[in-house]
């Protein structure tokens, strides 16, 4: 009786769980390996309890092997059945390998007889998963030959944290609420800001002018003051700024407002990105309450799309009132002529 192993081969591929806001990465390793017995049939004098041990194999930085009982493990389970077995070689106390294991009954020819796969937690105390099948019918199919092999397929999960999405902006929002740093103090309306002068040139054209142009005052200002924009509108500047993003906890009929102050802020310090977000967000919300005092906004500020669909807002609201009013203006024809007195 004789073992030969096959060659093994791995392969590894990566798998993002969750999408764009995965936290893991799973990693899953293949490995096979062929368990060849010849003379199969000779096997039937070792008798119960007596196992054949293939040569060890690795797959995904493990060594494994397996263990054939041609009689059977245990006299009053598994006489009369072929028992094998895939252990995880010598695992440390702490080892846990989550694997999935496919196992494929051939004859020398490599043609399948039985197949059967599993997924099993490989640890201390835990380390095997196998199949049977019963002697009789196995050696009915190795008639021919005399040849058992088994194909044994390791598949190996492993997870590992994932590169995480940008969080600068949060970095950097959390520097402008600590004011760690700050170089520039901005009043308005009564209240003071603080910033970061380089922070502030390098997301703002206007402000590289202002705070580093030795001509004007600001550059060597310590504080500067802003008379025409009020504190809650400088605020949402600075925080998207530094956070890229808008953050308005206003209720609603203050958030339509305050966005036509921000709109008006962001055109000021040239703030492209912020324009685009007010004006957006303005589209949404048009009503006739605001729709004339946001169209004059947006001619002033260059914003088309709102522009556009402020006239349009407007025409059909205007259209709507019209048409009742022409309606009662119309009058039934005269059926006569009227009498001199």
């Amino acid at each position: 009786m004789a073992t030969s192993p096959a060659a093994s081969s791995a392969t590894a591929a990566a798998v993002v769980a969750g999408g764009s806001t995965a936290t893991t990465i799973t990693e899953t390793i293949a490995g096979s390996y062929v368990f060849r017995i010849d003379g199969f049939s000779g096997t039937k004098d070792l008798g119960v309890g007596k196992s054949i041990k293939s040569s060890t194999f690795r797959v995904g930085g493990h060594a494994w092997y397996i263990d054939c009982y041609p009689c059977g493990e245990l006299e009053e389970d598994n006489a009369g059945w072929v028992t094998l077995y895939l252990y995880l070689d010598h695992p440390g106390p702490n080892d846990k390998v989550e694997a999935e294991c496919s196992f494929t009954v051939m004859g020398s020819a490599g043609d399948p007889f039985q197949e059967t796969t599993e997924k099993h937690v490989f640890k201390s105390g835990d380390t095997s998963a196998g199949l049977s099948i019963e002697r009789k019918e196995l050696e009915s199919l190795l008639r021919d030959d005399d040849c058992f092999q088994l194909r044994c397929v390791v598949c190996i999960f492993k997870e590992f944290p994932a590169v995480p999405p940008p969080d600068l902006h949060r970095h950097l929002g959390d520097l402008l609420a600590s004011r760690v740093g700050g170089d520039v103090t901005f009043e308005v309306g009564g209240e003071l800001f603080t910033a970061h002068r380089y922070i502030l040139s390098a997301r703002s054209s206007v402000f590289t002018a202002e705070l580093f142009d030795p001509s004007k005052e600001a550059a060597t200002a310590a504080r500067i003051r802003i008379d025409d924009m009020e504190p809650k509108v400088f605020r949402a500047l600075l925080h998207f700024i530094y956070a890229d993003s808008v953050n308005v906890v206003e209720d609603d009929d203050d958030k339509v407002m305050l966005h036509q102050h921000l709109l008006v802020a962001a055109d000021r310090y040239n703030l492209e990105r912020l324009k685009l977000i007010c004006e957006e967000m303005l589209c949404n919300c048009i009503d006739a309450s605001m729709a004339a005092t946001t169209l004059l906004l947006a001619s002033k500020h260059g914003c088309q799309r709102l522009k556009k669909a402020c006239s349009t807002f407007l025409t059909d609201l205007l259209a709507s009132v019209q048409e009742p009013d022409q309606q009662s203006c119309h009058r039934a024809p005269l059926t006569g002529k009227r009498q001199r007195s």
